[in-house]
């Protein structure tokens, strides 16, 4: 009884295990999407400094507004598919996050229920 326990034990621990390290593992691609937007950010500041830093006249303002709301528009978009892909993969993680929390549930039932035919039988 104590041997079928402290199997018991072990798998709810190797269950919480795996949980736990899903969990890192989307906080990690939350914690890369944001550094990724940062640096689209930054791109887009240095981008725009330095088309205003070097126009020299050759180019008009319209020109360069131009050109800067297109770089805008570029990283805009790469950054929507930055995001639909850490999305997706969020999603994904989840779906399996939840199928592996039903599964665990699942065999702790399993668990509990021989547990308590265990104990019957020691009782009688």
């Amino acid at each position: 009884r104590v041997d079928a326990l402290n199997k018991i034990d072990e798998a709810e621990k190797r269950n919480a295990f795996k949980l736990e390290t899903q969990l890192m593992e989307l906080e990690l691609s939350e914690k890369t999407a944001k550094a990724e937007a940062e640096a689209l950010r930054r791109q887009l500041k240095e981008l725009s400094s330095r088309i205003n830093s070097t126009t020299d006249g050759s180019m008009s303002r319209n020109d360069v507004e131009l050109l800067e709301e297109r770089e805008r528009r570029e990283i805009a978009e790469e950054k929507m598919r930055f995001m639909e892909e850490l999305g997706e993969a969020r999603e994904t993680s989840e779906g399996e996050l939840k199928e592996r929390v039903l599964e665990a549930e699942r065999l702790l039932g399993e668990a509990t229920s021989k547990t308590s035919r265990l104990q019957n039988k020691v009782q009688s």
